[in-house]
Formats: C-alpha cells, structure tokens, sequence
C-alpha cells in the first residue's frame, strides 16, 4: 500500500476549501436578467403566426390559475410578415406594435401560455 505523503493531503484540502468557499457568495438579483436580443439571429420567421392564450398560472404552481373560461376574456397574439406584432382581446385589436418592442415590454408582463 502506498502512503500518501502529507503535502498531498494539504494541497487537496487547500483545493476543495477554495473552491467550496467560491460557491454561493453572489448576491441573488432583484431584478430579472434583460435579454439582449441582438445576440440572436435576426431571421424572425421562426416567430411568424397566430398563437391564442391557454392559461396563465400565478406565483407557486397551480394555486391561482386563469383561463379564457374563467375570465371571460381570449387573447390572441399575431407575429405578422411585416416584422409587427398584433394583440387580439376578444377579437378587438388592443396593441400592436414591433417584434423588438413588443418582446422588450413583454419581459416586464406576466406570461401567458400561448398554442400555435
């Protein structure tokens, strides 16, 4: 059997220390992460379509959860070819707007769960 020497056992006890003593010292954010959308290829077709609310689902899990037959209410969201972005609230045009202003706001409102 080999010995291990004692300058070994220091040096993994200094790493694993180290290391260990790294994790968890930031600060958690207050504020949600921006997404910089111009990292992300200009090619917006992927996104062109019309999608209708399902349900938004409020704070822990399914506790508080809304529906168009709970509300009352249907939205429907539009991406068009011309690059803008059309809100429909019970078949009333209620918001248009650009594909970047559009998602840029919309990272301040809570989700909803849309279907193609």
């Amino acid at each position: 059997m080999r010995r291990v020497s004692a300058v070994s056992v220091l040096v993994c006890t200094l790493v694993l220390g180290l290391g260990c003593s790294v994790v968890g010292t930031e600060e958690p954010s207050l504020t949600p992460e921006r997404v910089k959308f111009s990292r992300f290829t200009p090619d917006t077709t992927a996104l062109r379509g019309e999608r209708a609310w399902r349900r938004t689902a409020c704070c822990f899990g399914d506790r508080d959860v809304s529906t168009p037959s709970s509300t009352g209410e249907t939205e429907t969201v539009i991406f068009t070819a011309r690059g803008t972005v059309e809100v429909y609230r019970n078949g009333r045009l209620k918001r248009e707007a650009t594909y970047d202003e559009y998602l840029s706001r919309s990272m301040k409102e809570p989700k909803l769960q849309t279907t193609q």
